[in-house]
């Protein structure tokens, strides 16, 4: 369940340019190379489109969207089925997204106050809602993942600049991380803190700004499709060596 981040790079959304051929998310990498059954390949009516059967995850979800697009209750059918007995929610990221315009209106203060903490627990009733649709299908290993935080990125910190209004969007996705944390421990769901995940990553780039992985050199302040970039040239997505530090 979630996002792009998620959601079959061979797909629809075909990412990685002239590189696509080598260019996998987590899912992917998983399935090819250690054998993670995310059922048979196809494409299916909507809300679903290409992908595998048991990966419901779609291009642009926030965390309302895991609900109101069905990917919940399509999962929650499956466990109930016996065809799925392992489930992971990772969403969130495109409720504090350049793109959509989410993450401005905390940065501007266009969400502030009462406004802001309205939005902060409908993302973890949001989250809970899946949760408990999912468990109360059957017998299932539930994960759930807190939500990155992508202010310390130069993406993030080009298009935002000043520091302080920065932290007070940091400081919403603290609170909503917390909701998932309690979340998880209350519902007796594993827990994958990406929060932490991206910020022992970020610790460890060199002064050039690279990272090095596998004895090889990936840039993290420089976008692109080629392989030896961290994001693609989309400046959203991990290309495959960030999607596979995420696999692992």
């Amino acid at each position: 369940l979630g996002d792009s981040v998620s959601d079959e790079y061979r797909a629809d959304d075909n990412r990685g340019g002239k590189y696509a051929a080598t260019t996998l998310n987590w899912v992917e990498l998983l399935s090819r190379y250690r054998g993670l059954d995310v059922g048979p390949w196809g494409t299916r009516d909507y809300p679903r489109r290409t992908g595998f059967a048991f990966n419901w995850a779609r291009s642009g979800a926030t965390s309302a969207d895991v609900i109101a697009q069905g990917q919940a209750d399509g999962v929650a059918a499956q466990v109930a089925a016996g065809q799925v007995a392992t489930v992971l929610l990772m969403v969130g990221v495109n409720d504090f997204a350049i793109w959509n315009g989410t993450y401005a209106q905390i940065y501007n203060g266009t969400i502030a106050g009462q406004a802001l903490t309205a939005k902060i627990n409908a993302i973890v009733a949001n989250i809970r809602q899946a949760v408990e649709t999912v468990q109360q299908a059957g017998s299932v290993t539930m994960i759930v993942a807190t939500i990155g935080d992508r202010a310390s990125t130069p993406a993030f910190q080009t298009n935002f600049p000043d520091p302080a209004r920065r932290q007070s969007v940091t400081n919403a996705i603290s609170a909503v991380n917390a909701g998932i944390r309690a979340l998880a421990l209350e519902r007796g769901a594993i827990l994958v803190d990406l929060y932490n995940f991206g910020a022992t990553l970020l610790q460890r780039v060199d002064a050039a700004g690279s990272l090095l992985v596998g004895n090889e050199l990936i840039s993290v302040v420089e976008i692109g499709d080629e392989p030896h970039h961290l994001i693609l040239g989309d400046n959203e997505h991990g290309g495959t060596v960030g999607s596979g530090l995420l696999a692992n």
